[in-house]
């Protein structure tokens, strides 16, 4: 790497350092307010709701209607009312069925192997954090948008101290499901990682089966260590044959990291774009 993009390196890790700092005051303060709660209550609706029954993640004939709730208790929360209208509401039955559900006050966000899970965890632990049944509880995965809806907790389990954390490593799906739900209340944690350090440890943590065979469980992509040889003099030789653009070299690295040098300069901008969407968008 040259002296220009070293200099240039080192530069965005400061500014992401600070915002890390920065971000870490704000949630600190933002958990010191929740001695502060809104007067217990009758919930309240907003007047205006919307239907949502096009597109690939709403099951065809189904029709999904959202209206946002307020809290009695709990300000720190945007909660909504969503009707199930149709196809498969029930299950494998018809119907209509309506749920209260808050979504996540904090989400977790970010690049792969940059502490994503460890804050998580760290979270997790605050007094009455509410966690989802999975880390990466992405919407626009695979699942219906009514199974993502469901998988958010009652509002009735949200109590006046309560703190809903959730993670999804994909900055854009956030963005999306964000627009769907018309902007609510929630904080985004965006996790980034000095480029060389994150390579390293993604290289350690994931196998490949193009590159370490039928040894690479495709369960988890894990690395065993009795099983895939990992060193530094290895990772080197890879990263080089990139740099040099050598044909033909066969790498255990995955997305975003697929030619780790070549595309280097382009780790944060994917990451940047989403996070400028996002600011001009938070309202």
């Amino acid at each position: 790497m040259s002296a220009t993009s070293a200099s240039g390196c080192r530069r965005i890790y400061r500014i992401v350092a600070v915002t890390m700092i920065c971000l870490i005051v704000s949630l600190f303060s933002f958990f010191a307010d929740f001695s502060i709660t809104a007067s217990n209550g009758a919930v309240k609706k907003e007047s205006i709701f919307w239907d949502i029954s096009a597109g690939s993640e709403v099951v065809p004939g189904q029709n999904l209607r959202l209206q946002k709730l307020y809290h009695p208790s709990n300000a720190h929360h945007t909660c909504y009312e969503v009707t199930c209208e149709g196809l498969h509401c029930m299950g494998e039955s018809d119907g209509n069925v309506t749920i209260e559900v808050c979504y996540p006050a904090v989400v977790i966000t970010g690049l792969p192997k940059c502490g994503t899970s460890a804050m998580y965890i760290l979270l997790s632990k605050f007094p009455g954090a509410i966690t989802m049944t999975e880390k990466e509880n992405c919407p626009f995965g695979g699942q219906s948008l009514w199974t993502f809806f469901q998988s958010l907790p009652r509002m009735s389990a949200v109590g006046d101290h309560s703190l809903v954390i959730s993670g999804c490593l994909q900055v854009a799906k956030n963005l999306q499901i964000k627009e769907v739900l018309r902007h609510p209340q929630t904080h985004y944690i965006v996790m980034t990682r000095d480029y060389t350090d994150m390579l390293w440890a993604a290289y350690n943590f994931w196998c490949k089966p193009e590159y370490d065979g039928d040894t690479c469980s495709t369960a988890t992509y894990w690395t065993d260590p009795a099983l895939h040889k990992r060193s530094p003099e290895v990772f080197h030789e890879l990263v080089q044959a990139d740099k040099n653009q050598t044909e033909g070299v066969v790498h255990p690295f995955w997305f975003p990291m697929e030619k780790p040098c070549v595309n280097a300069k382009n780790y944060y901008s994917g990451v940047y774009t989403h996070l400028r969407e996002l600011t001009l968008h938070n309202n």
